[in-house]
């Protein structure tokens, strides 16, 4: 390229530069005189000196007198014409070139001496010599060199600076004649040494901000001569090395430029289809020994290039076929100086790197080049991809030809230096470029898939490259360099589902490939690869999943409510049902467009404008063959119609418009189909044409116009047609050429030549290639890669960017609809991988993303996933009674260690040791299981179902080896009294602690002889394991399963139910040991939420399974009355009758020992008063003897006692209607067993002790006021039910002799009050007051045993019950037959006698006597009227021969009192105090309403009275003197209020 030609300039005056900001030591003016001394001294010692007179008298004289350079500056002076022009270095006579150069360097050397400054002279005159030596190919290397460190002191002390005048043209120029640098050659170091530092200057100009001045031309150069040094493999490695770092510098400042320019208004379509490609070799050494050719030209003008045939399908993105392509740019046009570079610069530097990339190249070019030129592409994205999009010229540049040769690259090569290059410029234009080349990245990515996986390839899809043979090492190095996408982006995944997934016409990109890395993920896939790939793939997915979960932590589940995200998220949920509708389609064209209709895709069926328009629009999916076969039927000429009119053919030739038309369906076979079709192009076709110039084309200057009609359009398109087939038919030997192609056309038609010329041309060097025709074949790459150009309009191309913001809030409203499609997927793998690997490391990770993904799937309520997890989980934790130990080496020594309890040294609780603990802890992986299941069972989107069934068993395991708590409802057992669960009895209890050992020989045996032992003995590591085990069940933390769930909705906890129902254990020798605790803890765990849950079904169930159970005689009395309890319990909230089963449930209680009832039965007593209330259904049991029974036996227990006596009391009040002849007797023996209460205080209240507690005071207090209560209510029973009279003064009688006072005078006040109250009025039922009520008191007053209760207080009672006595019988003796009053008085006096013989060594013995000899005197004196006279003499006798000896002088004082009544005629004798009230004396009108009125007329038959027996046994506690004892055998407890 010649140098441009400089017009001069006028000297400017420039100011000379400040001292201060010199750069340098020395004067630029004597630096640069010395420079040109230097250059002479150099020419000079190469034999290149200047001879003749010139020498000696100096220049001035040769240049023709100083007066010629007394104004200069802005030029060099014309004194030598013909250094001014770069022919005068091409002189063939090399010595005239020296001298030449030799005289410049004279004339500068003179014009520098007589300056006074640099600056003077102008910068261009001053640099023109070293160019011109630099440029001179008859220099020798070392002159060259000299040189050059010149231009570079120039450049680095700003003698080259831009305030310098003339400095861009100098610039300019400067750098022309370094990429012009010739020399005479020598040895090959010196030559690359050489050229370094051209290199080096270049690097510096360009990089340097000084590189804005430079032109589209020098700049170009500069690329041009730095790609060649960088790809000439003759040149030594060191230079190549360092012009590829000049060369990457220099990209990065020529795409920075990009930023700076103004985008474009071009639409890219004007680019040229050809490539500049580089020169063998453009700078260096003529005569170059190393170079293949000698005598080398300096370089070819820039503008005449050689340049080779590019594919003619890489344009533009925009491909679309009524925009035929336009013109290039002329290659002739010269560039401005002045001007900066721009876009054309830069679009030629990229099509050189295209060229050097091109597979079509790839035998011009070595490996090592193609990999720096894919190099220096990924570099120019780097920098400026981002804006890439903003210059159609150079988006179009990378959409196509880069994208293509990346692929073809990537699909073809095995090279690893290639393909690492290539597959990192496929990343970095994915990463920045990703939104304007989803097309392309789609069938990258499928094509990629395949190269891998060839199953996982798509119908019909299969490339005809050598992807599908690639070897493993590739499939390597594609894996690794997809995982820059996942590690740059955390959402990368995502992304591609709302590109891609999300899109009707897309595949679904997302989905695929996360199942591509799935399967790729398991180790077997090793196979097929190398060792590495399983991992970077399992990475993969951890990334995704990872990048998920974050998401959902951090955002709430409230979606946006944005249109645009319910549109693409609507996209996507009909994209499934799109994709069924086509497939239908595809093997049946009327049932397709039938499910459309139905699927709303189609609003009229029969509407073929409509249906025209989705053929046309949206028949990605659809079998072009069936589609063109539908579309030729006869039935729908009318269909095809409308579709032939959608295409747009104006402008266009008749095989451009064929070609466009074959790209939407398929021809079908038969030869009348296709006619049809063929028929209907042609009348489209001519349509379109005259809708624009009357069917005359667009004409180029001298073409004849071409005028068609339809039937010239339909014999050309026929005649494509077989022309097509001729041409590209490998069995066909002899192709048409052009002449026949012309001969078989114009037999009817007469066609301008070039028309036919320029259609065969085209049909000739691209095949019409119908859709799926070449499949399996290489042309099949070129005819998708066009096709997909061609989709990409240019609307696309400047839009194909989302318009949504993939926020982290946005994100997560897509990650829920991708991790969904996938979900399956990851988890098999997941857990497929989890159960191969061995490596903590990974087993630690691969569980950690498990556990991600469960807490996914909760959060996106994915119960499906959820189970299949649970169960897989379940299934690896190896505690499921089926599952076979992973530690199957263990297993011989482990068959007999029973599960064993066993008490060490230091430890604080008992360690349990089983066969299942040790193995656990020896299974990491079983550990990690349990963790993650236990703790999914907690998250909140989890739900309870049929699912949970293996936790349930789990946890049955565990509670079975005595590693879980039972007692989970604490509150619940404290309401009812239930004593805490116990844990499973262990099979073997050493009776000594084992005691830590030390490791040594003796520990050694002892572990070897205990193992020959009947029962071995755990080891230390077993011990060790087992706690280990016990530690991580206590991490865990089981028991808040039961609460997650206790706080879930009433479905599932009735689900949770049911489930611990099905696995209620069976009883046989195995379960034995753990059967009776197992069932009772699943029981009490269903019961509670049975009852949280008030699910009537759930409820029902468990008493169905209560009474199953509590039938069975493997429970224990005491495990038969829990599960009763928890059947009363229930039976209250059922909406069953269930009276039957209640009736059979007491009965069964009932036959228990009575001593295990009164024990344990104190839970029973709730649930069975709730039975009983107004609001139950079975509310009638009050009236069953049988319910009052089992209360009696439950009230037993002083701890029961206020609950049920509040009950009673309840009934007594409220209800006495409940009150009748067949419970009577059992509520009055209730009332009576709480009476006997109070004789626990009878120690305290006797002795007064002082070192009681005031607590135990207080119990103490409480049971004499629960014994008071039960007397009062007795009384009002009594005033309720008058009936059985006898029987309640049976239970006030047998109250008399209480050991405790208080209740013994409390019982002997009601006693009198009943009895003095009593309206007898005939024989019976006067009779009954002695026979139940006062002869049986006085016979137990007279018992030893009764009177040992209370030594000193008895004679109190005696001489009470004497005088009521005494009262009763004068008030009712009248009412009875006289032998009977006889025979009482008879008994009367008897027991006068006695109680005085007991209370003869009494303190009191004189009080009492005196008392009692009163009452005895009163008797007497009333009786002496009736019966007891002289003349009953019998009778007289013996009870006078009993009062004189008992009580010496009554005789006679009783006879002055008869004395004394006679003088005073005043035979009555008066009682000698009134008779109390009642205590009640108001019963509650109730109680009143209850008595009938008939009951005066019955009559008592007194062989019938039942007889309520004394509680002996209880008498016998109290009175023994270990009082303690006495108070633990009748069960007193705390907790009992004052009533």
């Amino acid at each position: 390229m010649a140098t441009p030609q400089l017009k001069s300039s006028p000297a400017i005056r420039v100011p000379p530069p400040d001292p201060a900001s010199k750069p340098h030591a020395m004067d630029p003016l004597t630096l640069m005189i010395n420079e040109c001394n230097v250059m002479l001294l150099a020419m000079r010692r190469n034999n290149r000196a200047m001879g003749g007179v010139a020498a000696i008298l100096g220049s001035s004289d040769v240049f023709g007198g100083s007066e010629l350079f007394a104004d200069f500056g802005a030029s060099l002076p014309m004194f030598l014409p013909g250094l001014a022009s770069k022919n005068a270095l091409h002189a063939n006579d090399a010595n005239d070139t020296g001298k030449l150069l030799e005289q410049s360097f004279l004339q500068l050397r003179a014009i520098l001496s007589k300056s006074k400054a640099l600056h003077e002279v102008d910068l261009l005159t001053l640099m023109q010599p070293f160019m011109l030596t630099i440029e001179s190919s008859s220099t020798s290397s070392s002159v060259t060199a000299l040189a050059l460190n010149t231009v570079s002191k120039a450049l680095q002390y700003e003698i080259l600076s831009r305030n310098a005048p003339n400095f861009a043209t100098t610039l300019v120029q400067l750098t022309t004649s370094l990429t012009h640098c010739r020399f005479e050659a020598s040895d090959q170091n010196t030559d690359d040494l050489l050229l370094l530092k051209v290199l080096s200057l270049l690097e510096t100009i360009v990089v340097s901000p000084v590189s804005e001045l430079l032109p589209n031309a020098v700049m170009s150069e500069v690329i041009h001569t730095c790609l060649c040094l960088a790809c000439n493999k003759r040149r030594s490695e060191v230079l190549r090395r360092a012009s590829e770092m000049a060369m990457i510098a220099i990209t990065v400042r020529v795409f920075q430029r990009v930023r700076e320019l103004e985008p474009e208004n071009s639409n890219g379509e004007d680019l040229p289809s050809n490539f500049a490609e580089l020169n063998s070799e453009v700078i260096g050494g003529d005569d170059d020994h190393h170079l293949e050719e000698s005598g080398q030209t300096i370089v070819e003008e820039h503008k005449n290039y050689k340049t080779a045939a590019r594919r003619a399908s890489a344009t533009t993105i925009d491909m679309a076929p009524k925009s035929p392509r336009k013109p290039s740019l002329s290659e002739n046009s010269k560039p401005v100086v002045n001007e900066q570079f721009d876009i054309h610069c830069i679009n030629e530097f990229l099509g050189f790197l295209i060229s050097m990339i091109s597979p079509s190249n790839q035998f011009q070019h070595m490996e090592s080049t193609r990999v720096f030129a894919l190099s220096l592409i990924n570099t120019a994205l780097e920098v400026t991809g981002d804006v890439i999009p903003e210059h159609p010229s150079l988006m179009a540049l990378v959409a196509d030809p880069v994208s293509k040769d990346v692929l073809q690259i990537i699909s073809s090569t095995d090279l690893p230096a290639l393909l690492q290059a290539a597959l990192r410029l496929f990343c970095t234009m994915s990463i920045i470029l990703k939104p304007y080349l989803k097309l392309q990245n789609e069938l990258t990515f499928n094509l990629l898939f395949t190269s891998i996986l060839p199953d996982n390839a798509a119908t019909g899809q299969r490339a005809a490259t050598s992807a599908s043979l690639k070897v493993a090492l590739s499939k390597e190095t594609i894996i690794e360099h997809f995982s820059y996408l996942w590690f740059i982006s955390p959402s990368f995944f995502t992304e591609l589902f709302v590109d891609f997934d999300c899109d009707f016409e897309r595949s679904d990109l997302a989905s695929k490939f996360i199942d591509f890395l799935c399967t790729l993920a398991l180790p077997e896939s090793a196979s097929l690869t190398t060792d590495n790939v399983p991992p970077i793939c399992l990475d993969g997915i951890r990334s995704f999943v990872a990048g998920v979960h974050e998401r959902t932590k951090s955002v709430a589940d409230e979606f946006s409510q944005d249109k645009g995200h319910e549109q693409i998220i609507a996209n996507k949920l009909r994209k499934k049902a799109f994709i069924k509708c086509t497939e239908l389609f595809n093997k049946k064209a009327a049932r397709g467009v039938e499910a459309l209709y139905k699927e709303s895709f189609l609003k009229d069926p029969t509407d073929k404008k409509e249906l025209a328009q989705f053929f046309f629009e949206k028949s990605t999916r659809l079998n072009k063959k069936v589609l063109g076969v539908y579309l030729s039927e006869p039935a729908n000429k009318d269909l095809l119609k409308e579709f032939m009119h959608l295409f747009d053919f104006s402008g266009l030739r008749v095989d451009e418009g064929l070609r466009i038309m074959l790209k939407a369906f398929r021809l079908p076979g038969e030869s009348q189909q296709i006619e049809r079709v063929v028929e209907t192009f042609a009348d489209a076709f001519v349509a379109s044409q005259n809708s624009l110039d009357g069917g005359v084309l667009h004409l180029q200057d001298g073409q004849e116009p071409v005028v068609l009609d339809s039937g010239a359009v339909f014999l050309l398109s026929f005649s494509i047609i077989m022309l097509n087939t001729d041409l590209h038919n490998p069995q066909i030997k002899r192709h048409m050429d052009l002449n026949d192609y012309e001969r078989n056309v114009s037999g009817v038609h007469s066609f301008p030549r070039w028309y036919l010329e320029t259609m065969y041309n085209s049909i000739r060097d691209r095949e019409i290639v119908m859709p799926e025709e070449h499949h399996g074949t290489e042309k099949w790459f070129d005819d998708v890669w066009h096709n997909l150009i061609s989709s990409q309009s240019k609307y696309a191309r400047d839009h194909s960017a989302s318009n949504i913001v993939l926020s982290r809030h946005v994100t997560s409203l897509f990650d829920r609809l991708l991790f969904e499609s996938v979900a399956d997927k990851i988890l098999e793998m997941l857990l497929e991988v989890f159960k191969g690997a061995e490596d903590e490391v990974i087993i630690t990770q691969v569980m950690s993303s498990i556990d991600k993904c469960a807490q996914i799937c909760a959060q996106y309520s994915m119960t499906k996933q959820l189970d299949r997890l649970i169960a897989s989980l379940a299934e690896l934790t190896g505690l499921l009674k089926s599952t076979k130990s992973a530690s199957s080496e263990q297993d011989f020594s482990l068959v007999q260690m029973p599960t064993t309890q066993i008490k060490v040294a230091g430890e604080s609780a008992p360690i349990t040791v089983s066969k299942m603990s040790i193995q656990f802890a020896a299974n990491y992986k079983a550990q990690l299981s349990f963790h993650v299941l236990f703790t999914l069972t907690k998250y909140p989107g989890t739900t309870v179902s049929s699912a949970w069934d293996p936790i349930v068993k789990i946890i049955l395991t565990l509670y079975e080896n005595c590693l879980v708590e039972p007692n989970l409802f604490g509150e619940f057992q404290k309401l009812l009294k239930l004593p805490p669960l116990r844990k499973v009895k262990p099979q073997y209890e050493p009776a000594s602690p084992r005691v830590s050992e030390d490791s040594g020989f003796m520990s050694t045996v002892s572990s070897f002889l205990r193992s020959y032992s009947d029962v071995p003995e755990p080891s230390k590591e077993e011990i060790a394991d087992s706690k280990h085990t016990m530690q991580i069940v206590k991490l865990v933390k089981v028991a808040s399963v039961f609460e997650s769930v206790s706080k879930r909705e009433s479905t599932e906890m009735e689900n949770f139910v049911n489930t611990l129902l099905a696995n209620l254990p069976e009883y046989n020798e195995g379960s034995s040991r753990y059967y009776e605790s197992e069932v009772l803890f699943l029981f009490e765990v269903a019961v509670c939420f049975a009852l949280i849950s008030n699910g009537q079904e759930v409820i029902n169930n468990v008493i169905e399974s209560l009474l199953q159970h509590s039938k069975t005689s493997a429970l224990t009395m005491t495990g038969k009355i829990r599960l009763m309890t928890y059947y009363l319990l229930l039976v209250r909230q059922s909406d069953k009758l269930q009276k039957e089963q209640v009736e059979d449930c007491i009965k069964e209680l009932l036959k228990i020992d009575p001593k295990v009832l009164r024990q344990q039965g104190s839970p029973l007593v709730l649930p069975l008063i709730s039975l009983a209330d107004n609001e139950s259904s079975l509310r009638n049991l009050v009236v069953s003897p049988m319910f009052w029974e089992l209360l009696k036996e439950l009230g037993a227990e002083s701890h029961n006692a206020e609950e049920v006596l509040t009950f009673v009391s309840s009934i007594i009040e409220k209800s006495p209607t409940d009150i009748n002849s067949d419970n009577f007797v059992v509520l009055l023996g209730l009332l009576d067993e709480f009476s006997s209460l109070g004789a626990i205080y009878a120690h305290y209240e006797q002795k007064k002790l002082t070192d009681v507690s005031e607590e135990d005071k207080e119990r103490m207090r409480n049971l004499v006021s629960v014994s008071k209560l039960s007397l009062t209510l007795t009384q009002k029973l009594g005033a309720s039910y008058h009936e059985q009279f006898d029987t309640l003064i049976q239970a006030f009688a047998h109250q008399c002799f209480n050991p405790c006072r208080e209740v013994r005078n409390y019982a002997m006040q009601l006693f009198r009050t009943t009895l003095l109250s009593h309206g007898a009025n005939n024989h019976d039922s006067s009779l009954v007051v002695f026979d139940f009520g006062l002869f049986p008191l006085l016979a137990e007053l007279e018992k030893e045993l009764v009177l040992d209760t209370d030594k000193e207080g008895f004679s109190e009672t005696q001489l009470q019950v004497l005088s009521l006595l005494s009262k009763s019988f004068l008030m009712f003796y009248d009412k009875l037959e006289r032998t009977t009053s006889e025979k009482i008085w008879s008994g009367m006096v008897r027991s006068f006698r006695v109680f005085d013989q007991i209370n003869s060594q009494n303190p009191r013995y004189k009080i009492f006597r005196e008392q009692s000899s009163e009452d005895m005197k009163n008797m007497i004196l009333v009786l002496q009227n009736d019966f007891l006279q002289r003349s009953n003499t019998e009778l007289w006798n013996s009870t006078w021969k009993e009062l004189d000896e008992l009580f010496p002088g009554l005789r006679e004082e009783v006879t002055l009192n008869i004395v004394d009544t006679k003088e005073t005629g005043n035979t009555s004798v008066a009682v000698s105090e009134p008779i109390p009230e009642p205590l009640a004396t108001a019963p509650s009108s109730a109680v009143e309403t209850a008595v009938p009125e008939a009951i005066a007329d019955l009559k008592l038959e007194t062989s019938a009275a039942p007889v309520l027996e004394p509680r002996g046994d209880s008498l016998q506690e109290m009175a023994s003197p270990e009082i303690d004892e006495a108070v633990s055998a009748v069960g007193a407890t705390e907790g009992v209020q004052t009533v």
